[in-house]
């Protein structure tokens, strides 16, 4: 294996991209969403999905295991998965907002909220609860939760964020 992958970081960071690139299928069904609170929601999905698999999981609990606050041996390779994420997650949001359903100035800190309320409850679940079992309550709930809190977080002022949360009921 060190042969392909001079070092552990190296490796982890290979067999997240590799499990990050199931994102390219959905990325195309998103960007192919008509409505774009559709497309928000299928992104969503697909990353509350990832992170509840035991792989993940398994990927995650090694590279806290070999972290240490002094050397953070996985700090590169955690700030590539972070801007893979975000690359998928930033051209929806701005979708939404050129539809006026938030605020333009706050796609980057929605994209945080809807990342960080997904990694919550799917790697919170994981890590520290159960790291047998998969979290029961993602899904389609926890997906749709993450998009109407950042909807409603940094929707327009006007009331059109209204409309798209009917959808998501």
């Amino acid at each position: 294996i060190y042969k392909f992958y001079p070092g552990k970081e190296q490796l982890f960071l290979a067999a997240f991209q590799h499990a990050l690139g199931r994102f390219d299928g959905v990325k195309t069904a998103a960007e192919g969403a008509a409505d774009p609170v559709e497309a928000l929601y299928l992104a969503a999905r697909a990353y509350a999905d990832l992170l509840n698999r035991r792989f993940t999981r398994q990927l995650m609990r090694q590279q806290i295991a070999q972290n240490t606050p002094q050397a953070g041996p996985g700090r590169a390779a955690g700030n590539a998965v972070r801007a893979k994420v975000e690359g998928f997650f930033v051209p929806i949001l701005q979708r939404c907002a050129r539809a006026g359903l938030i605020e333009e100035a706050h796609v980057h800190r929605a994209h945080a909220l809807i990342a960080g309320f997904i990694e919550h409850q799917t790697l919170t679940f994981g890590l520290v609860i159960d790291e047998t079992k998969t979290a029961s309550f993602c899904g389609e709930e926890l997906a749709r939760d993450a998009v109407r809190a950042a909807l409603l977080t940094y929707g327009q002022q006007t009331g059109a964020v209204a409309v798209p949360l009917r959808q998501l009921a």
